[in-house]
């Protein structure tokens, strides 16, 4: 099985079709591809779509009752048409902004490393070293 993320990077790849979960909106946007998707499953499915979507411009929301022949013209417009390429320089935005702050000395790994130091000097109920 390889890793969604090694899929996703692979330069053949020009759209992701998703369900708009949280880690599939993540992974698309690290690997810098715009999305396509249903999102059927629960209130933050709803929520990162929208996001995706209308605030964002990095996917586009499919209906349920979508036949084949509409999928199928979206992902080519999304994969060759002028609002592919659009969307496609949005996400690669977002790529660039996550590896800036996943870097080294990027404001998330600021962030985490700061964590990293508090819970070491933290001690869990028995009195022992979290992180040594």
């Amino acid at each position: 099985m390889v890793p969604p993320e090694q899929v996703l990077a692979h330069p053949s790849v020009g759209v992701f079709v998703s369900h708009f979960g949280t880690s599939s909106m993540l992974e698309s946007i690290c690997a810098g591809v715009p999305m396509i998707g249903w999102p059927y499953f629960g209130h933050d499915h709803q929520v990162t779509c929208r996001y995706s979507c209308n605030r964002w411009v990095i996917g586009r929301k499919i209906d349920e009752d979508i036949e084949r022949e509409e999928v199928e013209s979206l992902v080519c417009e999304l994969m060759e048409g002028a609002e592919g390429k659009a969307m496609k320089r949005k996400v690669m935005e977002w790529k660039k902004q996550a590896v800036e702050a996943t870097s080294n000395g990027g404001s998330s790994a600021k962030i985490f490393n700061n964590l990293l130091k508090a819970l070491s000097r933290s001690q869990n109920f028995m009195g022992h070293q979290i992180l040594s």
